[in-house]
């Protein structure tokens, strides 16, 4: 009978020994875990399933008319949610400016407006199944959905595995440009296909109160307002047909004055006379004026280091 020869520790025998009785342990330790997580779950495994989420949204804030309005739909630990669209107005979404800038968990945010929208009493406009032909547990899965809205502002509310979430957006033919300047706001309103500019649409601002100042578009779909007098951001919207709307901040202020100055060369030698030339101009929104009230100006050079050497 032929003795059994036992692999040295060391040789490459006894190394492909070890790694196989490793492996082996490795695998017993290994399977009954990969056992219990794939049994989803249940009761018994001993492994806890996060509770099922939801997410939703909005690729745009306005969609043209004519297009389907593309939404990316997020399930996590769901195989199936249903989106549902609501008709809002702008003003039950965004009724001033400083819900443009809350932060999300204030309750003037548009976000906790938009929790807070009573939705009950409306009746759906549209809605979409949406179904994943796969389903990984403890895991966000993506889906894109399109719905087909006329003109208007909507709540889109995505719901499943009792979660929620909301998210708004509008559907219109129209655009808006808005432009701001230290004593004017100017809003352009036009047709998003053609560029033709829209006439007679009567169009409002609205500061951090609410809705201020109102107008109608001209011939040229221009309407001017007097800014709000504050120094945040403002909202421009229409107040009849399709929606158009367009946020815009102020300008920084205009510094009293401002001075241009040079010198003779670029590069002196040490010990060179440096001789400099400077225009000062008083700033107004009409552009730069001589300022007669200035008779004498102070001239300080600092060296790199802070230092003043003149």
């Amino acid at each position: 009978m032929m003795p059994q020869l036992q692999p040295r520790l060391g040789t490459r025998a006894g190394l492909a020994g070890r790694c196989v009785t490793l492996l082996a342990g490795l695998c017993l330790l290994v399977m009954p875990v990969m056992a219990q997580d794939g049994s989803g779950g249940e009761p018994g495994s001993g492994l806890e399933v996060m509770a099922p989420n939801v997410s939703i949204e909005a690729f745009q804030r306005i969609t043209p008319a004519g297009q389907k309005v593309p939404l990316r739909v997020s399930l996590f630990n769901l195989k199936a949610a249903t989106v549902t669209a609501y008709s809002a107005s702008l003003d039950e979404i965004i009724p001033n400016s400083a819900a443009l800038l809350a932060d999300e968990d204030a309750p003037e945010s548009v976000a906790k407006r938009l929790e807070g929208l009573k939705l009950s009493g409306r009746s759906a406009v549209a809605s979409a199944d949406v179904r994943l032909s796969t389903f990984y547990k403890d895991s966000w899965r993506d889906k894109e959905v399109g719905l087909s809205l006329g003109s208007g502002v909507y709540v889109v509310v995505v719901s499943g595995g009792g979660a929620q979430r909301r998210t708004w957006l509008a559907v219109s033919s129209r655009g808006l440009l808005v432009k701001q300047s230290p004593d004017k706001v100017l809003a352009w309103l036009t047709d998003m296909k053609t560029g033709a500019p829209v006439k007679g649409v009567p169009v409002a601002v609205y500061g951090s109160k609410g809705r201020g100042g109102e107008g109608k578009t001209d011939g040229d779909g221009l309407v001017r307002f007097k800014p709000t007098g504050e120094d945040q951001v403002c909202l421009v919207a229409t107040l009849s047909g399709p929606p158009a709307f367009c946020s815009s901040y102020p300008p920084d202020a205009l510094p009293p004055l401002k001075c241009y100055t040079y010198t003779d060369r670029p590069v002196y030698r040490p010990g060179h006379l440096v001789r400099f030339r400077g225009t000062l101009r008083a700033v107004t929104p009409q552009g730069y004026t001589i300022a007669e009230d200035v008779k004498t100006v102070e001239v300080k050079i600092n060296a790199p280091g802070g230092g003043t050497v003149y």
